[in-house]
């Protein structure tokens, strides 16, 4: 006699499903705490580096607003178990509470959930601009495609939220058909912007990286800085992006594991954005990525090293080792310090 095929409710119950996004929450908000800990900590420690000013105010400002998004969250899932499984004494147990897809915790967190994807894909998009400040083509040419995938996504998470608020059913939001179109647009849409902005930074910093070494004919340390780059960015875009795509999946196959991952996504959107900002604010980082980090300070970068004018019509190259980037002065301009040059 063939087993018997148990329901997909009984698979892996709602119940189980919030008390493991709990878990996961929570283990993810630790993570980001400490994180985001040593990011303030080296925002402060910052001040004592050579070469970087106090203009990175508000990428604070973002990574705090992502923690505290994260923090607000995660005692709303808390909150919402507890009074599931101590406090709701009707018809149905726990299962019939977590089934109201419009109880405040719900809409409350589809707000929260919408408001930390927006803050991230559009700190991603100003870091393009920034990046990208002095490439041929022109900046809001670069960025149009982006800006209008925030868009859209902004208008499809807001539908959903829209449609958690009204919706009077018993579901699970995973289940709800209702849901589904506006949810995979916003998980879709979301994923195409990550992938387009974070080729846009890292095609433009290969391409700056190729200029450099090729006038100061040292190709192989330009290659190192390159992957330095790529590794800071690329590393700490992926397990974000990652965590979409199984998000959409799980949506798209009405899996109730949706509700953990999607509860990690909101921590994860902080924790990504917290390690880009360490990483590249350390002493490595600068040196080896002087443009990136200049997307930090909200100071486009130059189109070109500086160079040593003569004349009208001509210019003198200087050696290789004595090539500098200097910081940028109290009103925003560039200066050569030749006393504090360094190689490449």
């Amino acid at each position: 006699m063939p087993p018997l095929a148990l329901p997909p409710s009984t698979v892996f119950p709602l119940t189980e499903a919030q008390l493991v996004s709990l878990f996961m929450q929570s283990f993810a908000f630790g993570v980001h705490a400490v994180v985001f800990a040593v990011c303030i900590h080296r925002w402060f420690s910052r001040f004592k580096m050579a070469g970087l000013n106090t203009k990175s105010w508000p990428w604070v400002v973002v990574a705090t607003a992502l923690f505290i998004i994260g923090a607000v969250d995660v005692s709303l899932n808390l909150s919402h178990n507890v009074v599931a499984f101590v406090f709701f004494k009707g018809f149905g147990g726990a299962t019939f509470q977590f089934e109201i897809v419009s109880f405040w915790i719900n809409i409350v967190r589809s707000v929260l959930y919408s408001l930390n994807v927006m803050i991230s894909d559009a700190a991603l998009i100003y870091r393009c601009w920034i990046v990208c400040a002095h490439w041929k083509p022109r900046r809001w040419v670069v960025i149009a495609l982006p800006c209008l995938l925030w868009l859209g996504a902004t208008i499809c998470a807001s539908a959903d939220v829209f449609y958690v608020a009204t919706l009077d059913i018993m579901s699970s939001i995973p289940h709800e058909k209702t849901l589904r179109p506006y949810l995979f647009a916003t998980y879709l849409l979301s994923l195409l912007l990550n992938i387009s902005v974070t080729g846009l930074i890292v095609y433009r910093m290969w391409s700056l990286n190729k200029k450099i070494s090729s006038l100061t004919k040292q190709r192989r340390n330009g290659s190192e800085r390159l992957k330095t780059v790529n590794r800071i960015f690329l590393e700490s875009a992926l397990l974000y992006t990652l965590s979409v795509v199984i998000s959409a999946v799980l949506e798209m196959v009405s899996n109730d594991a949706f509700y953990s991952i999607t509860s990690v996504n909101v921590e994860l959107g902080g924790i990504t954005f917290d390690l880009i900002i360490i990483r590249t604010w350390t002493a490595i980082a600068r040196e080896d990525s002087r443009t990136f980090v200049e997307s930090f300070i909200m100071e486009p970068p130059p189109a070109l090293p500086l160079l040593d004018f003569r004349g009208s019509g001509s210019f003198t190259l200087p050696p290789p080792s004595r090539i500098s980037f200097a910081a940028p002065s109290e009103l925003g301009s560039y200066r050569t310090d030749v006393s504090k040059s360094r190689r490449f």
